[in-house]
């Protein structure tokens, strides 16, 4: 797990420096190579630029709050960085966060309890239930890429600065940075 994490968030801040925005960051499009490399791939709804109302964004069990039911306001890094957050969450729980794809609006404002211990929903797999045995520097690093508001969720300096990253005593480096 902590390759995948390291790798992606390396590509992510890659492609922030060069002012790209993913847009279907998903499991099915992390790859590992021969080489134990991370690959971010499908770069099909990829933009410089954030998209007009109405245009398609991310597979629905990913699309981030700010992009449900195609409402769409600013589509900038954060929103890659919430999908990352629900990809993660696959990899390690196995479950997709959000259990059903036709969920709207509605339950986005709800998944700030999900991220509590003791909340159940049926449409949410709480992440406690899964991550037990997890790092706690992980658990709130997943937690922090998953926040409703994009301006209270991670940056990508959050991530790279986390306790995750920090106490691996690893630094990631982008297009830009050293």
């Amino acid at each position: 797990i902590f390759n995948i994490f390291k790798d992606i968030t390396q590509t992510l801040i890659y492609q922030n420096d060069l002012g790209i925005i993913h847009r279907d960051i998903k499991p099915l499009n992390i790859l590992l190579s021969n080489d134990n490399k991370t690959r971010l791939i499908d770069y099909g709804l990829a933009s410089l630029s954030s998209p007009n109302h109405g245009e398609i964004l991310y597979t629905s069990y990913y699309r981030p709050p700010e992009c449900n039911d195609y409402d769409i306001h600013d589509v900038t890094i954060k929103s890659d960085i919430w999908v990352f957050g629900a990809s993660m969450f696959e990899f390690i729980t196995g479950k997709t966060l959000i259990k059903h794809e036709t969920i709207r609006k509605p339950y986005f404002i709800d998944l700030n309890k999900v991220l509590n211990k003791n909340y159940k929903d049926t449409y949410f797999y709480p992440l406690f239930d899964y991550i037990n045995g997890i790092s706690t520097d992980l658990c709130d690093l997943i937690k922090n890429m998953l926040q409703i508001d994009p301006k209270k969720r991670a940056t990508l300096d959050d991530i790279q600065n986390s306790n995750y990253f920090k106490n691996k005593k690893i630094t990631i480096v982008g297009l830009a940075r050293s």
